[in-house]
Parts: structure tokens; C-alpha cells; sequence
């Protein structure tokens, strides 16, 4: 936020910043979890680091206020790629370790 403000954002365009933030959260996770899916789990994870690297990028050539609110949505989709894949992979390697030491999973 301090970023946003640095580049000319007033309070209410830093809150228009975080509602685009929210509402393309709540909207896009469901389809991202789905092509996570499909895609597996490490390549959502790449896609959206990929994307958080682009949208980066483009906030700091961005020189109008709407394109720096409207890349909230970028980003907010980038994070919903890795949302559930980084967790589901960590779960992944922890099971997949605690098989090769004959444990179960859910064994302290």
C-alpha cells in the first residue's frame, strides 16, 4: 500500500485497489483451483509466480492510476494459483516422506 501511495494513489484509490484485490480473489479461485487441477500442482504454482513476476513488471512501467488498480486483478489471480497448490504439495511431500519411513501420515 505504501508503494501505491508512493506512485499517486489517494486513500480511496488504494481502497478501489484492494476491493479490485478482493473481488477477483473470490471470483477467480474456484477456476484457478480447477486448472491447478489439471495442470498439477507445481505448474500453478509456476503460473503464478510467472504472473505475480509480471504483474511486478507492470506496476512499476504503469503510469496512469486505473491500470496500477486494475493490476490488483493480476494479482489477485496470480495468489489464487498458488493458494492451494503450495499447501497441497508441502502435504504431498510430507506424506510421500513419512511413507518411505513406514509411517502414516496422521502418526506423530
Amino acid at each position: 500500500m505504501i508503494y501505491l501511495q508512493q506512485k499517486g494513489l489517494s486513500i480511496v484509490e488504494v481502497s478501489m485497489y484492494s476491493v479490485v484485490y478482493n473481488i477477483c480473489t473470490a471470483v477467480s479461485e474456484v477456476p484457478t483451483g480447477y486448472i491447478g487441477d489439471r495442470i498439477g500442482r507445481k505448474n500453478s504454482i509456476i503460473t503464478g509466480t510467472i504472473l505475480l513476476a509480471c504483474q511486478a513488471g507492470l506496476m512499476v512501467a504503469a503510469q496512469e492510476k486505473v491500470w496500477l488498480i486494475l493490476l490488483a486483478g493480476l494479482e489477485a489471480v496470480a495468489y489464487t494459483f498458488i493458494s492451494g497448490s503450495d499447501s497441497a504439495l508441502l502435504y504431498q511431500m510430507l506424506a510421500s516422506r513419512k511413507m518411505e519411513d513406514g509411517r502414516s501420515v496422521f502418526e506423530d
